[in-house]
């Protein structure tokens, strides 16, 4: 996903520096996962195959969807928009390090 999606436009015109659930500025903070909070306590980290150079990345975000269903899939966050759409979705197993 990327903050900067357009279908999030309205929102983005008044909240214009997008801010992850657990508080990163998305600027400062390009790379993230958006997963089910409750599951993954702060200072969880994912490592997901072919994702920003395999570094692991931190659980700093949630989706509406995933609050919603309480589900248990992750969403890796990109800087654009263009980026996230030729990720695509995957099927992939995941390293994850809890804190």
């Amino acid at each position: 996903y990327s903050p900067y999606d357009p279908i999030d436009a309205r929102y983005r015109l008044l909240h214009p520096i997008p801010i992850t659930a657990r508080g990163n500025h998305c600027s400062e903070h390009p790379y993230g996962i958006a997963a089910y909070l409750p599951l993954y306590p702060k200072g969880t980290v994912i490592t997901v195959p072919g994702y920003n150079d395999n570094i692991p990345a931190s659980v700093d975000d949630t989706g509406a969807m995933i609050r919603k269903a309480q589900i248990k899939w992750i969403e890796v966050r990109f800087p654009t928009h263009q980026e996230a759409k030729e990720w695509g979705v995957k099927t992939l197993k995941v390293r994850i390090t809890y804190p």
